[in-house]
């Protein structure tokens, strides 16, 4: 069996996520979900329109709030990149993560960043953009572009700009 992760995110990321993980044949993956512990409805949702998945799901600190300080956000985020370290240390099945650009993705991807590099871990990193990115990339993106081994986005204009990502048109 085949583990995948993938993070879900507040608003339309969960349902973009959704859409792209109902095109995957799922008959012999785990799919371990993670979501930001102030993001119980991301979870609902997923629960209830793939009933037929197998999954875990996973809940991780979120780093930053709306209003928060740089520096507090950046002290949150080294908790929640620590944090994502010591969770996913335990999933030794896990090759892939898939990401569409919620701000909680980025310290559990750096994680996984860090444990493939230290540890010497294979894991691919899929970054597949938002839908609503189609002149410039989110924070997330621009943060993950170098690190991710496939960089999916839905405008002809992006693929332009940036050299690695791919379009595939939309396939949702």
């Amino acid at each position: 069996m085949v583990e995948m992760g993938v993070v879900l995110g507040s608003g339309g990321h969960t349902y973009e996520m959704i859409q792209i993980l109902k095109q995957i044949k799922n008959s012999n993956i785990l799919f371990n979900f993670f979501y930001s512990h102030n993001d119980n409805l991301s979870k609902i949702k997923t629960e209830n329109e793939l009933v037929n998945y197998q999954k875990n799901f996973f809940v991780i600190p979120r780093c930053r709030n709306v209003g928060d300080s740089y520096s507090l956000s950046f002290i949150k985020f080294i908790f929640s990149f620590l944090y994502c370290i010591f969770l996913t240390y335990k999933m030794k099945n896990m090759k892939v993560i898939m990401v569409n650009g919620p701000g909680v993705c980025v310290p559990l991807v750096y994680s996984l960043i860090f444990r493939k590099y230290i540890f010497l871990k294979n894991i691919k990193i899929v970054y597949i953009e938002s839908i609503c990115r189609v002149y410039s990339l989110s924070l997330s993106a621009k943060l993950l572009y170098y690190f991710a081994d496939l960089f999916v986005v839905f405008s002809e204009h992006l693929k332009k700009k940036y050299k690695k990502a791919k379009y595939y048109g939309y396939f949702f």
